[in-house]
């Protein structure tokens, strides 16, 4: 209880005011919610442009080397991408992982869910907070690549801790951006509790996070 002295201040409070999402079976949101509302099963089997099921399939658990499911929760074109439309080339975007394209766009549709321009939060106080997890499309691209075809791109375009930064970069905002966090399924917690301390600081806050499996290697 407070007292006089010492009165029991309000909690700091913060709203939800605009959001956007992909899902395995769901292109976005709404789709999700119909996913939900009629009990439809988002399990498939690995898309061909993932990696070669029949090449890493072994119903025997603990072959080196396998996987013993052919199925898992794919989200769908991962690969498609609108380069022009973020100011970007296709050089740059083809060393850029598809998380980070993820990111971007659904990071674009969440402004523009809440009501708000993208544009209008250009320099404001506005931060960006990741939860990201994997590294399978530098694995893929290392192993493809000769040593003259990797760039500067490759570097920024698959650092999971460039991902926030990119966001901020691509709609203009100053401040804070915080680096991307990591720790496998914690990582959107933590995001969302680094999202929270700054709504208290009155900035606006994003935090988007994203996982990808574009191998079944776990680099």
């Amino acid at each position: 209880m407070g007292s006089a002295e010492h009165p029991i201040e309000p909690a700091p409070r913060f709203a939800i005011v605009g959001y956007a999402a992909r899902f395995p079976g769901a292109p976005d949101a709404d789709g999700f919610w119909d996913v939900l509302r009629e009990g439809r099963d988002a399990i498939s089997e690995v898309p061909g442009d993932r990696w070669d099921v029949d090449e890493f399939f072994d119903p025997e658990p603990g072959a080196p080397g396998k996987v013993v499911t052919r199925r898992a929760g794919f989200v769908d074109d991962v690969t498609g991408f609108d380069a022009p439309f973020f100011g970007m080339s296709t050089r740059e975007v083809r060393s850029m992982d598809p998380q980070h394209r993820l990111l971007l766009e659904t990071a674009w549709r969440a402004v523009e869910h809440s009501g708000t321009a993208p544009t209008a939060l250009a320099n404001t106080n506005t931060g960006v907070f990741v939860g990201l997890a994997t590294h399978d499309y530098l694995g893929m691209a290392s192993d493809e690549l000769t040593y003259p075809e990797i760039e500067a791109y490759m570097a920024i375009g698959t650092s999971n801790a460039a991902a926030a930064g990119r966001i901020s970069y691509r709609l203009g905002y100053r401040v804070p951006r915080s680096p991307s966090t990591r720790r496998a399924a914690r990582r959107w917690w933590r995001s969302i509790r680094r999202a929270r301390r700054c709504a208290w600081e009155n900035v606006t806050s994003r935090w988007p996070a994203v996982r990808t499996s574009c191998s079944p290697r776990r680099p």
